[in-house]
């Protein structure tokens, strides 16, 4: 497969977020109503796990990690970077 081009105009079909359920992150899929056009930005990688807080120091990590491979996405050039998993984005067919 090959990657996009960055800045390449792409169609999205859903995004994900982090939530916090029950102790785990977890990324969150949301599926749009009507796809929309977006800039491919980069990709990155996220992670999910299980939150566990050590009781010494009260500070917070992650324990079972596993990484997720997510695209980053922009609806404009000045909004913030959404991110997408692979399978919710294809290409815009060219216009002529």
């Amino acid at each position: 497969m090959k990657y996009f081009k960055m800045g390449e105009k792409i169609i999205v079909k859903a995004i994900v977020y982090p939530m916090y359920v029950l102790g785990e992150r977890k990324w969150l899929r949301e599926q749009l109503i009507n796809p929309r056009e977006a800039f491919y930005v980069g990709y990155t990688y996220k992670q999910e796990g299980a939150v566990f807080t050590d009781p010494e120091t009260g500070i917070s990590n992650l324990i079972n990690i596993k990484s997720i491979k997510v695209l980053r996405v922009k609806f404009s050039d000045w909004g913030n970077d959404y991110f997408a998993l692979l399978q919710d984005v294809k290409r815009k067919e060219r216009e002529k």
